[in-house]
């Protein structure tokens, strides 16, 4: 089984010179909206029946339907913890992975002799983190902070950099 992967000469012949993953940052573990969830259910529980007692029975309602609102929301924001983007480069490609909070992946590959990396200033907004190549441009990061786009931004310039100043070997000139 593994003798075609030993035969693969495109991994020893293009190795990867850039590879990184960014997520979004989620302090709340599930264990952690679990233990939140039965604190709020059982707090506005414990208010709904209070109030039911001194008459004002509709309360309850609105109790329930508070714990629905927020249920929904932490769930948008645990979806959208699942988003995350891979960005591998090497010689002949620079490959974005991007895969949604609903598991939906998309895939951009560029040449990376072309592709140039944009950090813009969003004034109001943070920045925008781009990668340009031909006409198209594909955001970054979305997720992070100015600093990590920042950060991301430099290491990968470098290492395009490095990519265009090294000859490739092949015969073409990178």
């Amino acid at each position: 089984m593994d003798g075609d992967f030993h035969n693969d000469t495109s991994a020893v012949a293009d190795p990867v010179l850039f590879d990184r993953r960014l997520a979004p940052h989620r302090s709340l573990s599930r264990s952690g909206l679990l233990a939140l969830m039965a604190v709020l259910i059982g707090a506005s529980s414990a208010i709904g029946i209070g109030f039911a007692m001194m008459g004002a029975w509709p309360v309850i309602g609105f109790c329930g339907l508070d714990i629905i609102v927020i249920c929904v929301v932490f769930r948008l924001s645990m979806l959208s913890a699942r988003r995350s983007e891979r960005i591998r480069l090497t010689r002949r490609e620079l490959e974005i992975q991007a895969v949604d909070g609903a598991g939906a992946a998309r895939r951009t590959v560029m040449q990376p002799y072309w592709a140039r990396v944009d950090l813009v200033a969003g004034g109001t907004r943070t920045a925008r983190l781009l990668v340009r190549s031909h006409g198209r441009a594909v955001e970054l990061g979305s997720f992070l902070g100015a600093a990590d786009k920042a950060e991301v931004a430099g290491a990968l310039a470098e290492a395009l950099r490095r990519v265009r100043l090294v000859p490739s070997g092949d015969g073409a000139t990178a």
